[in-house]
Order: C-alpha cells, then structure tokens, then sequence
C-alpha cells in the first residue's frame, strides 16, 4: 500500500483503544510526512510558513501500520504539504 509523500489522505484503520478487548475502526485525516514498507506517518496539522526549521520543529506526526489500514481516500482540494 503506497501512499504520496506530502499528500492529504483520511484513512481508516482498527485499533485497540484503552479500555476495549478488540480492535475498533477509528480514523484519522492528516498529510504523509513519511512511510516505510510497513507504516505511514501522517500528520493532523501544518505549520504554514517556508521556514523548514520552525516547520520541522512542530512537527507533530501519527504512526499508523499499515496492515490495520482498512480504507484510504486521497482529498481533493487541500492543499498539499510542502517540505
């Protein structure tokens, strides 16, 4: 499963949340900052400014595996993410 570097995605994918037994669907929406064979990293917020440094530096991102990823949807009309 590959994903476009910078690209805004809203992916599903199963969890095991605190406080369940099983896994539950849950969602995320976020640009790929970064992916290997076997995770995507995506993150929820942008910091918009051409500084690569104060940009890196709040960088907040989220791991999914995936092998979790039940449904990907590339979004249209956002804006990409520029490194």
């Amino acid at each position: 499963m590959n994903f476009s570097d910078g690209k805004p995605y809203y992916i599903e994918f199963l969890d095991h949340c605190v406080g369940m037994k099983s896994a539950m669907k849950c969602c995320i929406v976020g640009w790929v900052v970064d992916q290997t064979k076997d995770a995507i990293h995506l993150t929820a917020w942008n910091v918009m400014t051409e500084d690569l440094e104060v940009k890196d530096g709040n960088l907040e991102s989220f791991t999914v595996l995936k092998a979790v990823i039940k449904k990907k949807r590339l979004l249209k009309g956002v804006p990409d993410r520029h490194f």
